[in-house]
């Protein structure tokens, strides 16, 4: 606005300098007269732009205050397929390395301890991220249904080991059912706790 104003001001004085001498002083008056019209269009612009200010501010918060609760609603949901993406991503991964891997008892037996690690470390960061999301007694219940697990979850690979007892197999057997039911693990608690 104030640059509209000072342009404004500059094509006066410009119009003002291309009439002849003769008109000068009339010039020179009007210039006088336009100067107070212009100072007094400068604090009625002045004065309109600062109310146009503060109705956009006042707008501005409104709506910062209603996309904060939009951004909030979306992000719960959004958080929920982030990590489940996440999940498919790991899948794929470890998917794709099966592929490569040899055939070998200790290639087998690798790959299943890597697919393990991968596994937990994403349940942790899905068991990282609902500490933030839930209050603090749903996150209590939530860690004694945790505890639970892990014992349940040992004694199905103890369980699914026995099958090979004695035999190559029986240690990848172990950790490939603590690997699959990490996995299990994971998305189950993106679905049953992340909004």
């Amino acid at each position: 606005m104030k640059k509209l104003l000072l342009a404004g001001a500059l094509m006066l004085l410009l119009a003002a300098c291309g009439n002849e001498n003769d008109e000068g002083a009339k010039e020179a008056d009007n210039s006088m007269n336009d100067t107070d019209t212009t100072a007094e269009d400068t604090d009625e612009n002045a004065e309109n732009e600062s109310n146009v200010e503060e109705e956009t501010n006042m707008d501005e918060e409104s709506d910062t205050t209603a996309t904060e609760e939009e951004n909030s609603e979306e992000a719960d949901s959004d958080m929920k397929t982030i990590y489940r993406n996440k999940l498919v991503d790991l899948e794929e991964e470890l998917a794709a390395e099966e592929q490569e891997i040899g055939s070998t008892q200790r290639e087998l037996t690798e790959f299943a301890g890597k697919s393990f690690n991968m596994w937990d470390d994403a349940l942790n960061e899905v068991y990282a991220e609902l500490e933030k999301q839930l209050p603090e007694k749903e996150m209590e219940n939530l860690r004694k249904e945790q505890r639970e697990w892990i014992n349940i979850r040992d004694a199905k690979a103890e369980e699914e080991a026995a099958k090979y007892e004695g035999g190559s197999m029986e240690t990848m057997q172990y950790i490939s059912t603590q690997a699959q039911l990490t996995k299990e693990r994971s998305y189950e608690l993106i679905t049953k706790y992340m909004d």
